[in-house]
């Protein structure tokens, strides 16, 4: 067999929901295949810890400004796409696949990928269309010029032998927006690092009703945590008298940090932890307010991950379907559900003390490396390339 490329426009190394899965979906690669056989196409300035150094990496630079925009304007949106098709065109007898995260960096590529013989795979970590378009990216000037976007996203799904995703209906949206594409789809879900820590749960007393964290700086997290706010913040004291509320996560917007100087004594921030899951824990019931966006929220899997109860939005959700049926997963998506949920998660931990290691358990069950890694080589078995 020959070998394989991995494409990561994002930085794997770097704290953040996009490089922890990226990262995951690597070693289960290295784990198939072998690491003499994977080379790693990466953004240049990605710091390489130890234990995957003896990687062979191919490193892409920044664009400059004017370079950039006037790759922009032909449509050409990620640094990666030229150099994808120069590499491959140089190298094609060397690999047999080609496996890109995400459809707008494989879109302007892949034709010319599966022209020169390689194989493509597209692993979809969400709907780019409704992702740029919820986030007013830069991308899409700010959600208004969405053109490019939805143009190269469907010709990397239409046109790629295997595509990936991480939601059951990101999946189903793909194939109502886009139509049929010539090759097949499977459902990857998402799941840890093979060198994911082990969380020790604590067994220090909750200070927290509820714990909410992630990137603050995000302009979805910033209006999820408004909506819950604006929405849904009045129901959580009147159903827990002594409310108090932790929001931790890097860089807290100024809209998140008026909203603790308006409640200080119900509200707390704890910004940049070194250790996020030690600070989440201090929580009793883990809150994903998340109401826009695309593809799996990953901080939800931090609060199973944790063994806390989770009340999350509908929006955050996908992804976790194997957790719909279980009496600590509860999902909401307006006032009434929330409050449903709410008292739900309430009553069920004053009647179940022992639930945490439970949680945990089903957690690793299903997003655990080991598992995870089945699924990625059941995907590859349909390529007939195993």
């Amino acid at each position: 067999m020959k070998r394989i490329l991995f494409v990561s426009s994002v930085n794997l190394f770097k704290t953040g929901g996009g490089g922890q899965a990226t990262l995951a979906y690597l070693d289960s690669i290295i784990d198939i295949y072998g690491r003499d056989n994977v080379d790693v196409m990466i953004p240049s300035e990605c710091d390489i810890p130890k234990d995957y150094q003896n990687i062979n990496y191919v490193r892409i630079d920044k664009r400059n400004r004017y370079i950039k925009y006037f790759y922009y304007f032909q449509g050409i949106l990620s640094r990666f796409t030229i150099p994808i098709i120069k590499y491959i065109s140089t190298h094609r007898k060397e690999y047999s696949i080609c496996i890109i995260n995400g459809g707008v960096v494989a879109g302007k590529s892949i034709r010319k990928i599966n022209k020169n013989g390689v194989k493509t795979v597209v692993i979809h970590h969400n709907h780019e269309f409704e992702y740029h378009l919820d986030n007013k990216s830069l991308e899409s000037l700010k959600g208004h010029f969405m053109y490019y976007i939805k143009k190269t996203e469907g010709a990397a799904y239409l046109n790629s032998d295997l595509n990936l995703f991480l939601t059951k209906q990101d999946m189903e949206t793909f194939r109502y927006v886009y139509g049929n594409p010539r090759g097949l789809n499977y459902l990857l879900g998402c799941y840890d690092m093979k060198y994911a820590q082990s969380i020790k749960l604590s067994q220090s007393t909750k200070e927290y009703s509820l714990a909410i964290s992630g990137t603050m700086s995000n302009y979805q997290t910033t209006v999820g945590v408004q909506d819950f706010y604006n929405r849904y913040f009045r129901i959580s004291k009147r159903l827990i008298p002594d409310l108090k509320i932790l929001i931790t996560g890097r860089a807290p917007s100024e809209q998140i940090l008026r909203i603790k100087t308006e409640n200080p004594s119900i509200f707390n921030i704890i910004p940049n932890p070194k250790d996020i899951l030690s600070i989440v824990q201090r929580g009793n019931i883990y809150l994903c307010p998340t109401n826009i966006g695309g593809g799996l929220k990953l901080r939800v899997m931090d609060g199973l991950k944790c063994g806390m109860p989770i009340l999350v939005h509908k929006i955050s959700a996908r992804g976790y379907d194997y957790f719909y049926d279980k009496p600590y997963f509860r999902v909401y998506e307006d006032e009434k559900s929330f409050e449903s949920g709410l008292s739900d998660l309430l009553f069920y931990l004053n009647n179940n003390n022992n639930i945490r290691y439970m949680i945990q358990n089903d957690y690793y069950n299903y997003f655990g490396f080991i598992n995870g890694t089945k699924r990625m080589q059941d995907a590859f078995s349909i390529l007939n390339i195993i």
